[in-house]
């Protein structure tokens, strides 16, 4: 799922790119709108996911069903699903002059993230094998929308070796074009990947994500 209920989707909102003006550019993807954990990729560490709930009710899987069906987060189809994850992707750097030209300076990508999961508030008190069967689909559930969160990685950490690979020469505000047109070209292409993803796991049910 991404973000929504019972089949899995993700919602992306449209890529925006924000050119700053010099010294420093920057670029967001967002994927909707929530959204926490600030990673430095060239620090190298590794991201921290924000992870929130929402409740769920039920003594029965058609309860509980019935509970996701109308309490998930709705996407930009209009429909609800089960769980969510929304990443944005941003950029930040200082141009450093080269003979008649510029090339980048320090350069920092940061990846803010958020993941939107169900919570079951009768769990304690279900009987077993039910909370068997939750434990197995919120597994899946997790397993899915970790797969959309990995986007959001990648996405950065392409980001950051396309951008190393510019060669100098252009003049500063050239640079910064090229850079954002990179940057966001790189957005879109995790976009599609995202909605790829939804599709070919049909919103995580092939993946288990199925109560």
């Amino acid at each position: 799922m991404t973000a929504r209920p019972f089949r899995m989707e993700r919602d992306m909102s449209k890529n925006e790119s924000h050119p700053q003006p010099a010294p420093r550019s920057h670029a967001i993807l967002r994927g909707g709108a929530l959204a926490l954990a600030l990673i430095a990729l060239d620090a190298g560490a590794a991201q921290n996911l924000t992870i929130t709930y929402y409740d769920v009710q039920g003594g029965n899987l058609q309860e509980l069903r019935a509970s996701l069906n109308a309490r998930g987060p709705v996407g930009k189809d209009g429909a609800r699903h089960h769980g969510h994850v929304d990443w944005h992707v941003g950029w930040n750097y200082d141009y450093a002059p080269r003979g008649v030209g510029c090339r980048i300076g320090k350069l920092r990508v940061d990846v803010k993230a958020t993941m939107l999961l169900p919570r079951w508030t009768g769990v304690d008190t279900a009987p077993a094998s039910l909370q068997e069967e939750w434990e197995r689909y919120s597994q899946a559930l997790r397993v899915h929308e970790d797969g959309h969160a990995a986007h959001a990685d990648q996405a950065a950490e392409e980001i950051q070796r396309r951008f190393a690979a510019v060669g100098g020469g252009m003049r500063c505000t050239q640079l910064g074009e090229e850079l954002n047109r990179i940057g966001q070209a790189v957005l879109d292409d995790y976009a599609a990947r995202d909605k790829q993803y939804d599709e070919t796991t049909e919103h995580g049910a092939t993946q288990g994500a199925r109560l």
